[in-house]
């Protein structure tokens, strides 16, 4: 068990993190970084003649990618309501067609 803790370091902000994670979530995290740091960058340079701080910028940088996934979490449970609402749906028609040969 103890095999599938790994540890990483990654750095974000200019900052080395050392974190334990799960091996098949290395690379999952790996990308986030990467995603985090060039979204720091964009921030950085949306907002060059502001008086933000780097607190400032991963503030910016975390409510974005929450709201991101607020919004596809609320987009999938409407995608799998659907998806078994087209099952159910199905399955009445079968039975409504078989009801009506007898």
């Amino acid at each position: 068990m103890a095999d599938d803790i790994l540890p990483i370091k990654v750095n974000i902000n200019g900052r080395s993190y050392p974190l334990r994670v799960k091996r098949q979530q290395e690379e999952t995290i790996r990308k986030a970084v990467v995603m985090i740091n060039e979204r720091l960058m964009q921030y950085r340079q949306s907002y060059a003649n502001n008086t933000f701080d780097d607190f400032d910028y991963l503030v910016m940088v975390t409510i974005d990618y929450v709201q991101k996934y607020l919004t596809l979490e609320s987009t999938t449970d409407d995608t799998q309501l659907l998806s078994q609402l087209k099952e159910l749906t199905s399955d009445m028609d079968n039975y409504i067609k078989k009801s009506q040969v007898l």
